[in-house]
C-alpha cells in the first residue's frame, strides 16, 4: 500500500478535505534568523542569550554565537506582536508597549516571550523621550527585565536603554555612572569595538547632559577611534556620524559657535569626501551652529537655512540627520519672523513632520514642545 505524504504544494483541495487530519503532520517552526553576514537561517530558535543563539534544525541542535545574529523574525508570533509592531512604527510608542506585553503573556514559547518584553520595555522607553513621568516606568520596566533575564539576548540593549532613561529623566550623573560601568564591563569582557562604540556615545550623550562638555568631547573621540577604518560595515558607518555630531555639539553646549562651525565644515565641503550620510549630517550642524551664532541677522540666518536645505537633500535616509535639519529649519523661520512669507505657519508644518516621521528620535520631543504638546 503507498505511503501518503501530505504537504501543502502536493495535494489538491478535494484530497485535503477527505483525508484524516491525523495523516498530515503539523508544519514545523520555521523562525528566520539573519546573520550579520547576510545568511538567512530557517530554524527553531529554542533558546536566545547574550551569549548564543540555540536552534534545532532538522533535527540536530546547533548554536550561532550572538554577536553574529542581526535580527531573529518569529514564525507566527501572537497577533499582538504584530500590531505592536506596527503601532511602533507609527511611533504609537505606549500602545506598542502594551501590546508587546500582552503578546509576552500569550506566547508559549521562552524566546518569543522574552523578545517581547524587552520590546515592551523600550517602547516604554522611547514614549518615556522628553516625558520624565513615562521614563521613569521606562526605568522600572528594564530594570525588572534585567532581574529577571540578566543574560538574555536583548541584555546589553536593555542596559544601554537604561541609561537613556535616566537621562530622560534629567538624571545625567547616575546615567554617567551606569554607562562607565558598563564600558568598563564591555571592555574587560571583550564585547568587541561596536559595543564599545555604542555606549562611548551614550556615555557623551550623558556628559553632555550633565554639563560635562570636555568629557563627552573625549567620550565621542573614543567612539570614532573604536570604528574608524571599517567604511563597510554600516554600523561602524553611522556610529561614526553619530560621534562626528556628538563632538560638534560638545562646542555648542559651550557657547562657542564659532568652534563648532570651524568642526563641522571640516566634514561639510565637497572635498570632504561623503556625498552622503556623514555630509548631510554636517550640514545639519553647520547650519545649527550659524543658528546659534546668527541672533537676528538676518544674512547668518539665511546661511543657515541654505544649510539645512541642503542636508535634507544630500542625507541618504537617516533619521537622525532628517529630523534635525527639519526641526532646525523650524527654528530658523521662527527666527526669520515677519521677513519670511508665512513662517511661522511653515515653522509649525515642520515641527508636525518631525513628529509624524520621526517619532522616536529626540527631536521629536523637541518639536512637540514647539507645538505646545
Amino acid at each position: 500500500m503507498p505511503v501518503l505524504r501530505c504537504s501543502l504544494a502536493g495535494l489538491a483541495a478535494s484530497l485535503a478535505l477527505t483525508l484524516p487530519t491525523t495523516l498530515c503532520a503539523q508544519s514545523p517552526t520555521k523562525d528566520s534568523v539573519y546573520l550579520t553576514d547576510g545568511t538567512r537561517l530557517r530554524v527553531e530558535v529554542t533558546a536566545a542569550t547574550v551569549a548564543q543563539v540555540t536552534y534545532n534544525q532538522d533535527g540536530a541542535e546547533a548554536t550561532v554565537e550572538a554577536t553574529r545574529v542581526a535580527r531573529i523574525d518569529w514564525h507566527e508570533p501572537p497577533d499582538a506582536y504584530l500590531l505592536a509592531q506596527s503601532q511602533e512604527q507609527q511611533g504609537k510608542f505606549d500602545e506598542a508597549a502594551n501590546q508587546y506585553s500582552e503578546a509576552a503573556d500569550k506566547s508559549d514559547r521562552q524566546p518569543v516571550r522574552e523578545d517581547a518584553q524587552f520590546r515592551a520595555a523600550r517602547a516604554q522607553a522611547l514614549a518615556g523621550v522628553g516625558d520624565v513621568a513615562k521614563a521613569a516606568g521606562a526605568e522600572k520596566a528594564l530594570r525588572e527585565l534585567l532581574g529577571a533575564t540578566p543574560e538574555s539576548f536583548h541584555a546589553r540593549e536593555a542596559r544601554l536603554l537604561l541609561g537613556r532613561t535616566l537621562r530622560d529623566q534629567d538624571k545625567a550623573g547616575d546615567a554617567v555612572t551606569h554607562l562607565a560601568e558598563m564600558a568598563s564591563t564591555a571592555r574587560t569582557d571583550a564585547w568587541g569595538p561596536m559595543w564599545e562604540a555604542r555606549i562611548q556615545l551614550e556615555h557623551g550623550a550623558s556628559q553632555l547632559a550633565a554639563g560635562d562638555a570636555g568629557g563627552a568631547r573625549s567620550a565621542f573621540e573614543s567612539a570614532v577611534s573604536l570604528v574608524e577604518g571599517q567604511d563597510d560595515n554600516a554600523l561602524a558607518m553611522g556610529l561614526h556620524v553619530r560621534a562626528i555630531v556628538g563632538q560638534g555639539e560638545t562646542w555648542l553646549v559651550e557657547g562657542k559657535a564659532a568652534d563648532a562651525l570651524s568642526f563641522f565644515r571640516r566634514y561639510s565641503g565637497t572635498g570632504s569626501g561623503d556625498a552622503g550620510a556623514l555630509r548631510a549630517a554636517a550640514l545639519t550642524g553647520e547650519g545649527q551652529a550659524l543658528l546659534a551664532n546668527a541672533g537676528d541677522d538676518l544674512g547668518g540666518l539665511r546661511q543657515a537655512q541654505t544649510a539645512l536645505a541642503q542636508a535634507q537633500v544630500l542625507d541618504p535616509g537617516t533619521q537622525e540627520t532628517s529630523a534635525k535639519a527639519m526641526y532646525l529649519s523650524g527654528k530658523v523661520l521662527l527666527a526669520l519672523g515677519e521677513r519670511e512669507r508665512d513662517a511661522r505657519r511653515r515653522a509649525l508644518a515642520y515641527f508636525d513632520s518631525v513628529v509624524a516621521l520621526f517619532p522616536a528620535t529626540r527631536w521629536a520631543a523637541e518639536a512637540r514642545t514647539e507645538l505646545g504638546q
